[in-house]
């Protein structure tokens, strides 16, 4: 089945960016052991994987056009997952697992406990930072398995630094 073009462009950033960083490591470090020192994940909604092509001329010599041209880029992506969601889409790039393993098929859900929708993210255990009023917190709590940033943290017993916006 063919991957959704959202899909397919979050997909390409990531191996693009991983290929970057990678390719530009003995420049921050001399002493390079073949293992990046950095590691950045660029998911952009709504972005159709074709528009790096179609709009490539269009790109300066920086941002895209640098990560075309040096990065790794599979015009042909395809990969058994159906068209999804936001939060089971980034779920499923951030884990490696399907939605059966990680838990998060949709971006909201029915709460039988709670008797309503409540989103994926939802967490009354945490507090949003920045926000005044009543306002349930947000985490990965419903999240049934270990992330990259999760794997990251384990291979360098926790000296990595994971950050999420």
């Amino acid at each position: 089945m063919r991957c959704s073009p959202r899909s397919a462009a979050s997909f390409v950033l990531i191996v693009a960016l991983f290929c970057y960083f990678v390719s530009s490591a003995p420049i921050w470090a001399s002493a390079y052991n073949g293992h990046p020192k950095l590691v950045v994940v660029i998911v952009i909604d709504q972005f159709r994987g074709d528009y790096l092509e179609r709009y490539r001329d269009q790109f300066g010599d920086a941002g895209f056009r640098l990560l075309l041209d040096h990065g790794a880029y599979f015009a042909n992506c395809n990969y058994d997952y159906a068209n999804t969601r936001t939060a089971p889409g980034h779920s499923t790039l951030f884990t490696g697992a399907y939605s059966n393993g990680h838990g998060i098929a949709a971006n909201e859900w029915w709460d039988q406990k709670k008797k309503r929708m409540v989103t994926s993210v939802e967490d009354d255990a945490t507090k949003l930072v920045g926000v005044t009023g009543d306002k349930t917190g947000a985490s990965p709590h419903n999240l049934l398995a270990d992330t990259l940033g999760d794997e990251l943290k384990l291979a360098t017993q926790g000296k990595a630094r994971i950050f999420g916006i």
